[in-house]
C-alpha cells in the first residue's frame, strides 16, 4: 500500500523556497560564466561582432563598392556568430541540469591539471632543483614527477601539496 503525505506549505516557506532557488540558479550561472568554454564562446561573440563593424565602415570607403569575396566573408562570418550566440543559448537554456554540472566539473579539472602543469615546470626551473639527487622524487597531489622528469597522473587529482624528499626526511614546500 502507497501512502501519501502531503505537506501545506506556508506563504514565508514559499518565499524561502523561491529565494533558495533563484540563489541557486544565480550561483550556477556565475559558475558557468567563468567556465572556459563559455568565456570562449564570449570572446568570439565579441570579435566576431566587432569585425563585422570594422569591416561594413571600412569596406565601402576604401572601395565603392563590396565584392562578392567580401560579401561572402561578411556572411560567413555572420554564420560564425550566429552559431556562438547559439552554443550560448544552449549551455544556459536548452541543456539539462546534469550537462551544465558535468561542464562545471570537466572546467575544474582542466584548471587542476593546468595547475599541476605549471607546478611541473615550476620544478624543473626551480632554484633547488640542481640540488636534488637522481633517486630523489617529488611529489604534487597525487602527480609524482621523477628524476627523468616524466609526470605520472593518477585520476584522482583533488589533493594538491609539494613535498620534496631528500635522504630520509621530508619538508614542506
Amino acid at each position: 500500500m502507497l501512502l501519501l503525505l502531503t505537506q501545506v506549505v506556508t506563504v514565508e516557506q514559499q518565499r524561502a523556497l523561491c529565494r533558495l532557488g533563484a540563489i541557486s540558479c544565480g550561483f550556477l550561472t556565475r559558475r558557468l560564466l567563468q567556465t572556459e568554454k563559455v568565456k570562449q564562446l564570449r570572446q568570439t561573440v565579441q570579435d566576431t561582432q566587432e569585425f563585422i563593424r570594422s569591416f561594413q565602415t571600412e569596406a565601402p570607403q576604401k572601395r565603392g563598392s563590396i565584392s562578392a569575396q567580401d560579401l561572402s566573408l561578411q556572411e560567413r562570418v555572420r554564420a560564425q556568430l550566429r552559431a556562438a550566440r547559439y552554443d550560448v543559448h544552449d549551455i544556459f537554456f536548452e541543456m539539462p541540469l546534469e550537462e551544465r554540472l558535468a561542464l562545471l566539473q570537466l572546467d575544474r579539472e582542466v584548471r587542476t591539471e593546468k595547475k599541476l602543469r605549471e607546478m611541473v615546470t615550476w620544478l624543473d626551473v626551480s632554484p633547488f632543483n640542481h640540488r636534488l639527487r637522481p633517486t630523489t622524487t617529488h611529489w604534487v597531489g597525487l602527480l609524482t614527477v621523477s628524476h627523468t622528469n616524466r609526470p605520472i597522473i593518477t585520476e584522482d587529482l583533488n589533493l594538491v601539496t609539494l613535498t620534496v624528499k631528500k635522504k630520509n626526511s621530508q619538508k614542506q614546500v
